[in-house]
């Protein structure tokens, strides 16, 4: 079947009934050389003169672009129930080919619990490493991260082998302090890289250096601040503290 219209025309192919002859229909714009692909009398799918493919909208920017006003306006299904997962994979050229078709990463949804009403998914990053992709990171349904085990023991589980471990940058803003941790509770407690030293306090608010510095570790060895240390021993017992002047 050919269909011919104008070169400013379009040309249309119509689906209908005799109430709405024309409710779905493909329409090929001559001027843009563009594709549209109607439902209901509304433009559903777009293919532009360049190829790019557009859901929910009409000019893409992208190879497939999706767009929508609902909270999810794209969304793959496997049929798989029972220990499976679905993923969503970046693939790229290598050093031989640019159509290699390589893995580089993939992010995978993947199942814990399939008991009906009260399913278990979890959220997985899988990276390439020499060839061959390996998990990274794993979220679980009960909110533990997982970086370098798929069995985090705790909110934030890293594991790694060799001198690996976790790094907290200095603020750029104030080079005197770096990283920091933050320990809430009734209180917050402070742990912090202040220039050289490693400083401990109480009192602290997140997202700040305040609080009142109570012990430091630098390289003349440890100092400790506004009172003393007790050892295995209350507070108030002078039996083996170890005593300081203030600072």
């Amino acid at each position: 079947i050919a269909i011919q219209a104008g070169d400013s025309s379009i040309a249309y192919l119509v689906f209908g009934d005799n109430g709405d002859y024309d409710a779905g229909r493909i329409a090929y714009t001559n001027s843009s050389n563009q594709m549209g692909f109607y439902t209901n009398n509304s433009e559903r799918m777009t293919i532009d003169s360049a190829g790019l493919v557009g859901i929910g909208t009409t000019s893409p920017g992208n190879t497939l672009q999706v767009s929508g006003s609902g909270s999810a306006p794209m969304s793959s299904e496997r049929t798989q129930n029972s220990g499976g997962f679905a993923m969503l994979q970046g693939k790229m050229g290598d050093s031989a080919s640019t159509t290699a078709g390589h893995v580089y990463s993939a992010l995978v949804a993947g199942i814990e619990d399939n008991t009906n009403g009260a399913e278990d998914g979890y959220f997985a990053l899988e990276v390439s490493e020499s060839g061959s992709n390996s998990e990274k990171l794993r979220v679980k349904s009960n909110g533990r991260v997982g970086i370098g085990t798929t069995s985090p023991q705790a909110m934030l589980d890293i594991r790694a082998s060799g001198a690996n471990g976790l790094v907290l940058n200095n603020d750029s803003s104030n080079s005197a302090d770096s990283g920091r941790i933050f320990l809430e509770g009734t209180s917050t407690t402070a742990i912090m890289q202040q220039g050289s030293d490693l400083s401990f306090r109480t009192g602290a608010t997140t997202g700040s250096s305040s609080g009142t510095e109570r012990v430091s570790i630098n390289t003349n060895g440890m100092q400790i601040f506004s009172g003393s240390l007790g050892v295995g021993v209350g507070p108030n017992s002078n039996d083996g503290r170890i005593t300081t002047s203030s600072h």
